[in-house]
C-alpha cells in the first residue's frame, strides 16, 4: 500500500479492506479526492471531475463518485467491455491518451 488509508497501487484500491467491493471502494477514493482537491485549494471552485480507468469497475465508479468517466481500452477491457457502464453525457471510452488533443476536448481544455 501506497498511502493511509492503505490503499493506492495495482490491486489494492479498497478502502473498506473487501476485495468484493471494488467499485463501491473506487467510488469513495473518487469522493475522497473531490474533497481533498476542495480543502486543498479553499476558495476555489472546482468545476467537472474526471476519472480515469482502464477497468469496468473505474468507469462506474467515476459516475457513482460524482466525476464523469473517461474510459481507456489500454488494460485487459475492450470498448465493449466499458461501454455499458458509461450513463453520463459526459462520460466516454477512448483507445487510448495518446491523443492529446482528443483528450483535452474530452476533458474541457481544448
Amino acid at each position: 500500500y501506497f498511502s493511509t488509508p492503505n490503499f493506492g497501487g495495482f490491486g489494492s484500491d479498497y478502502t473498506s479492506g473487501d476485495p468484493t467491493k471494488k467499485a463501491e471502494d473506487r467510488a469513495e477514493m473518487v469522493r475522497i479526492a473531490a474533497k481533498r482537491a476542495a480543502a486543498s485549494y479553499e476558495g476555489v471552485e472546482i468545476g467537472d471531475r474526471y476519472h480515469i480507468g482502464d477497468a469496468p469497475p473505474d468507469v462506474w465508479a467515476a459516475e457513482a463518485g460524482g466525476a464523469a468517466a473517461v474510459g481507456v481500452t489500454t488494460g485487459n477491457f475492450g470498448e465493449a467491455d466499458l461501454r455499458p457502464f458509461i450513463k453520463g453525457e459526459a462520460s466516454v471510452v477512448l483507445k487510448d491518451l495518446s491523443n492529446r488533443e482528443e483528450v483535452r476536448r474530452v476533458l474541457g481544455l481544448a
